[in-house]
């Protein structure tokens, strides 16, 4: 992430280069799941104004849909866009998400100054989740591997 270099990574990526079953199943067991980030406003807490949200790409397909589906219209429009409600349930071995589209369009903001304000204070993506330097990281990794 960010064209940083990240010492986990690498650490894993030489474990499965080795070919050895064993580094390779330990190095897959590992591997960072791909998240999608995404700017959103939650319904209902307006008043935090932008936030970041993260979640799986199977939910990306989902709203990818809506979006290229000519049905819907421009679900992003600010007057006559369409909420969603992603809905993550327990299961096994990993939580479950459904999307569902709102019935009816509503505007981003009640009003424009509001709308315009939201555009004003979008949350940095370095703020909002932690970022780790690469010395950091490192420090997690050995730690990890030096642990019962």
């Amino acid at each position: 992430m960010y064209d940083e270099v990240d010492p986990i990574m690498e650490e894993l990526n030489a474990l499965r280069d080795t070919g050895l079953e064993a580094n390779v199943e330990f190095a897959k067991k590992l591997y960072p799941s791909r998240r999608i980030f995404a700017l959103a406003i939650v319904r209902e807490q307006e008043d935090k104004g932008a936030v970041w949200v993260d979640f799986p790409p199977k939910i990306e397909k989902e709203l990818v849909k809506y979006i290229l589906n000519p049905e819907y219209g421009d679900i992003t429009d600010l007057e006559t866009g369409t909420d969603f409600i992603i809905t993550k349930t327990k299961g096994a071995p990993w939580p479950e998400y459904s999307v569902t589209p709102k019935r009816k369009s509503s505007t981003l903001m009640k009003t424009p100054e509001e709308t315009a304000e939201i555009f004003e204070n979008l949350p940095d993506f370095k703020e909002a989740y932690k970022h780790y330097t690469a010395e950091e990281m490192k420090e997690i990794w050995d730690r990890y591997l030096n642990t019962d």
